[in-house]
């Protein structure tokens, strides 16, 4: 029904450019270059990286990183979403997730043996841009109980493109801390973000450093910021 509606799927992002000639050119020389990176090498990620990936969200989170106890590497943000799912979600638990959202959150959640709750994000302007989609904070208030584990932001969000401001981010970030919930940072488009809009990120934010899981994303390899 899909293919015969010309329907528009929103699930998830197809990037309409591929990624840029030096990035790819560079990532096939390296084997070449040097074959003992054909070896096993940490399990968190190979020294090198997470040195070189804690160097660079350290300014950006306004905070020094660990590369030791701070980033974890893994096989695409898919795979660090599903790792922190599996980490954190017990039987019972509940997960609370913004629609629209990237679709992997709900099963995952759900394989985990948790239960995912929705709340959806509603335009609120007039100008029907992404960002006039906001999150009724009130409503999100009365979902929370003592089931609630954690709750997963889309930064910007994918679909809708919406880039969250820091007097957002900060609301959600004051109930993360009172109601005691995880956040779930995605933050995969970070780096295509452009002018006038600003991303900001949750763990930057004060008392959030120790409760946010940050997940980003590269040509090759996924970061995860975590405590």
């Amino acid at each position: 029904m899909a293919m015969k509606h010309n329907a528009l799927n929103v699930g998830q992002g197809f990037p309409n450019f591929p990624p840029a000639l030096h990035v790819m050119e560079s990532l096939s020389s390296v084997p070449i270059e040097n074959h003992m990176l054909n070896q096993y090498c940490r399990g968190f990620g190979h020294a090198p990286l997470v040195k070189a990936l804690a160097d660079f969200y350290s300014p950006l989170l306004s905070k020094p990183l660990d590369p030791n106890t701070e980033v974890l590497v893994t096989v695409g943000a898919y795979y660090a979403l599903y790792a922190v799912t599996q980490a954190f979600i017990n039987a019972g638990d509940e997960c609370i997730i913004m629609e629209p959202f990237f679709d992997c959150y709900s099963p995952m959640v759900t394989y985990a043996g948790g239960t995912p709750k929705f709340i959806p994000l509603q335009p609120a302007g007039e100008n029907h841009t992404a960002n006039d989609w906001c999150l009724d904070y009130d409503k999100l208030e009365e979902m929370i109980n003592p089931k609630t584990k954690m709750i997963i932001l889309n930064n910007p969000n994918n679909p809708l493109g919406k880039v969250w401001s820091t007097e957002e981010l900060k609301k959600l970030a004051e109930i993360c801390i009172r109601r005691d919930i995880l956040c779930i940072s995605d933050e995969v488009y970070e780096h295509l973000v452009y002018s006038p809009q600003i991303h900001h990120r949750m763990a930057a934010l004060d008392g959030m450093h120790d409760r946010t899981i940050t997940i980003g994303s590269g040509t090759g390899p996924t970061i995860t910021h975590t405590v």
